[in-house]
C-alpha cells in the first residue's frame, strides 16, 4: 500500500510518501512501513501503482518512480518547472498533461515510461474527459472527439464521435467500447 500524507514539522510542511507492506516482509518493520520518503517543499496529490513492480507520486513540482514489489525504491525524479493540468496512467505509462507554452496545441501531454524516459510528447486542442492507453496507443477523448496516437507520435485517428459519449474504453485488440445515453457501439480500428 501507498499513503502520501502532509506533515508540519518545525514551522515548515512536507510530504511523506511511505509504503506498507502486510505480508512477511512488512512484519519485520515499525508499523508494517517498509519504506518513505521525505518531499520538503512540496504537495504529493498523486500516489499510484502502475503494476506489482512500480509505483509512482506526483507532486506539484516532480514526477518519482519507485520500483520493488516488497521494498520500493526511488528509481527516478523528475523536477518538473509547469504545473500540471492532469495526470493520467496505466499499467506502463503515466500521461502529464501541461497548458502548452509553445508550438500548436492549447495543452501538451508528456508520457513516461516506467522508468521515468519520455516516450512521447504531443500538443493537442482537445478539451478532453479523459486519456487512457490501450494497445500503444493514446486515446484523449470528450463527449464528441476523439484523438488517436500512437506512443511513436504518430496520429492514427483525429475526429468527431457518433453521438455524445459518457465513456470509452479498450475492449482488447484494436475495438473500444463507446457509452452513450441510449447505447453501447463497440469501434473497431482498421
Amino acid at each position: 500500500m501507498q499513503v502520501a500524507y502532509l506533515r508540519a514539522e518545525s514551522g515548515a510542511m512536507k510530504s511523506v510518501v511511505s509504503f506498507y507492506n502486510f505480508d512477511e516482509v512488512g512484519q519485520n518493520y515499525t508499523d508494517t512501513m517498509v519504506s518513505f520518503y521525505e518531499l520538503a517543499e512540496s504537495v504529493v496529490p498523486v500516489v499510484a501503482f502502475l503494476n506489482n513492480q512500480t509505483a509512482f507520486c506526483v507532486a506539484d513540482n516532480q514526477l518519482i518512480l519507485f520500483e520493488g514489489a516488497e521494498i520500493p525504491k526511488n528509481i527516478c525524479q523528475k523536477w518538473l518547472s509547469e504545473e500540471i493540468r492532469s495526470v493520467f496512467y496505466g499499467d506502463h505509462y503515466i500521461a502529464l498533461v501541461f497548458h502548452n507554452r509553445e508550438g500548436n496545441g492549447k495543452y501538451r501531454v508528456d508520457v513516461y515510461d516506467t522508468t521515468g524516459k519520455v516516450v512521447m510528447s504531443k500538443s493537442f486542442d482537445l478539451e478532453y474527459r479523459d486519456i487512457f492507453f490501450a494497445n500503444e496507443n493514446m486515446i484523449i477523448y470528450n463527449e464528441a472527439e476523439c484523438v488517436i496516437v500512437g506512443l511513436n507520435g504518430r496520429e492514427r485517428f483525429n475526429g468527431e464521435l457518433m453521438e455524445q459519449t459518457a465513456l470509452l474504453k479498450p475492449m482488447g485488440g484494436k475495438r473500444y467500447l463507446a457509452v452513450t445515453q441510449e447505447f453501447l457501439y463497440v469501434i473497431e480500428m482498421k
